[in-house]
């Protein structure tokens, strides 16, 4: 039998929980499932997702905005803006640096003008964003599975 080494849930803001299995031979399995009323989606729905690790190069405040923030992240090939709404929970400064998920292949959008190029994965708890981490140095731009 194959013990556990970790799980971990994401959780989708359209109401999707996406929970990942890790084993310790390194082999993993996922799972999407609904959350409330919403639509089950199939993996290979979630493998159509480009989802890599960034480094935040850079953080600023939107001026106007009490939530968003535009940060400049490195995805390995390019460098990316995205626009984050986690400003009442995080000081720009102390973001520069940190590794972050991102979702590189979502359509732009723009934000209080500012034009988002993907979006970082937060945790909700009781509304606010919580960021998520890998837990060992990664480089800039490694794919998650």
């Amino acid at each position: 039998m194959k013990k556990k080494k970790c799980c971990v849930n994401l959780v989708e803001s359209r109401g999707l929980l996406i929970t990942i299995y890790y084993w310790n031979d390194n082999n993993y399995a996922s799972e999407a499932r609904e959350m409330g009323n919403k639509e089950i989606i199939d993996i290979n729905e979630f493998a159509r997702l480009d989802l890599r690790i960034g480094r935040i190069a850079n953080a600023e405040r939107i001026e106007g905005s009490k939530k968003l923030i535009r940060l400049e992240v490195d995805i390995g090939n390019e460098q990316r803006q995205v626009v984050a709404g986690i400003a009442e929970e995080y000081n720009p400064e102390s973001l520069i640096g940190e590794l972050v998920p991102v979702l590189v292949n979502l359509k732009p959008a723009k934000l209080m003008g500012v034009e988002s190029q993907g979006m970082i994965l937060a945790v909700d708890v009781n509304g606010k964003p919580i960021l998520l981490h890998p837990d060992k140095e990664v480089p800039a731009g490694s794919g998650i599975r």
